[in-house]
């Protein structure tokens, strides 16, 4: 839908220009990979908590301490701020 590939990119076509913006979405795509995953890896890992309920709650308890953590960031850095101030 949004063409992203859901498989391994093919080689690079001849020529210096298109091997080196091959080179370019490669780098571009392995940053946005590190930080995000691949569509493939998410698919199989969506398939993986629907099999397995043992990980869907796993993955509800992370998310619930992440939740927690980052509420509690927000009220403690908010009464820092107002500490501060007065």
């Amino acid at each position: 839908m949004n063409n992203i590939p859901l498989g391994p990119r093919r080689r690079p076509r001849r020529g210096v220009f298109r091997r080196l913006g091959h080179s370019l979405d490669q780098f571009v795509e392995a940053i946005h990979n590190w930080f995000h995953g691949s569509v493939p890896h998410r698919m199989a890992y969506l398939r993986g908590l629907s099999t397995d309920p043992g990980l869907t709650h796993r993955f509800d308890r992370f998310m619930l301490r992440l939740y927690c953590t980052l509420l509690f960031i927000l009220f403690a850095s908010a009464a820092f701020v107002f500490a501060s101030s007065l």
